[in-house]
Formats: C-alpha cells, structure tokens, sequence
C-alpha cells in the first residue's frame, strides 16, 4: 500500500514487478504461481509481468479483469474515480468488463477508457509514455474534470483541498514536473476562470 505523495516498487514471487502510484493497494494470496497468478489492485500500477505461458497472470481492479501472460502495461482503477484505465506499453493483453463479461485486446500504445457512471467504453491510440509519466514523479491530468483533477491532486500531495465551485465544464491536460501544490492550483484556476485561497492549512477553491 502506498499513501498520498508515495510510490513504490514490488517484485512478487515470480519475478514480477509492480510499480505502485500514489494512494494505492495490491493483495495477493499464499498460492500466487502455484496455479495461477491472481492480483487484486485499488489504485493505479505499471505492471511488468514476468512471461509464464503455463500460468497466465490476471489483475482484478473493480468492473474490470485485465488477462496476460507477459507483457507490460499500466492499470488506473481507483475507487473514487469515475473512470477506469487501461494501457498498454508491451506485449498484448486481454481486457473483461462489465456485467456482461465483455472481452477486448489491446496491443501496444493502445488504450481502453470506461466511464462507470454511464458505462460507455472508448478505446484509442495513445503514447504510452503519456500515461506513464507518473512513474517519473510527474502529475499527470489526461482530459480530467475539475473535481477529479482535486483528487488526483490529493493523491498528490498530501493536503485538504475544498472545491466550493464545480460549475465549470473545463477539462485538464498536462504534466506538472515537481511543482509545488500552489503553483498546480494556480494552473488549475486560470483553466477553469477560479480562484484559491489557503486558511487554516486549507486550500479552497471559488
């Protein structure tokens, strides 16, 4: 488990690595590899999977199971988002979701999107290192609302953040390279015409 702010990095049993983003958790049981390799993620992680054709690998993340036998890929599911990621760097994958087990397989630079509030899928050709910039301490928002980018920015750093104002229709795009919390709300507000101010420890947004 990772808290706000953190990243880490896993090597489970077989050799697989998992590089862990902000606010994040995986579980595995005593009877990883024996059988099967079943994880279970909240959050989001780049996974770099050791190939074993005989005992394929299967991540579990909400609305969504993610199949591979070796490749590497990034998974963003958290609880509290709206959306649910898939990307693919490497190798092939093969994606289930939905209440109707419904299948597809993604190939490198190729990206699936589902949107749980109205369960609308989009899949697209996308520059993998885009999604994966967080793995080089990079704050990253990708076509995000205002209320998700406050999340995301909470995950970030670790700070109480208060959106009084979520009127605005804006979307973010942009990598934010080790700047501080101020200078990531002030982008934020010119974007979406807002304004912040900090009392008590407290950012708020109006």
């Amino acid at each position: 488990m990772t808290a706000p702010g953190q990243t880490r990095e896993v090597t489970l049993p077989d050799g697989t690595i998992v590089t862990l983003n902000e606010a994040s958790s995986l579980k595995y049981n005593a009877r990883y590899g024996k059988e099967k390799r079943e994880v279970w993620l909240d959050g989001e992680a780049f996974f770099d999977v050791k190939s074993n054709a005989e005992c394929p690998f299967s991540i579990h993340s909400g609305i969504l199971d993610v199949n591979v036998t070796g490749t590497s890929f990034n998974v963003c599911s958290y609880p509290d988002g709206h959306q649910t990621s898939v990307t693919v760097k490497s190798g092939k994958i093969g994606v289930v979701y939905g209440d109707d087990d419904i299948r597809m397989n993604l190939k490198p630079d190729e990206e699936i999107v589902i949107n749980r509030e109205d369960s609308s899928v989009s899949r697209s050709s996308v520059k993998s290192k885009d999604a994966l910039a967080w793995m080089k301490g990079n704050l990253v928002f990708r076509q995000n609302t205002l209320p998700e980018a406050i999340r995301i920015l909470q995950r970030y750093y670790p700070c109480d953040i208060e959106l009084r104002d979520s009127t605005s229709n804006v979307r973010l795009s942009g990598t934010h390279d080790n700047r501080s919390v101020e200078s990531v709300l002030t982008s934020i507000c010119f974007s979406s015409g807002l304004h912040y101010t900090e009392k008590d420890g407290r950012y708020i947004i109006y």
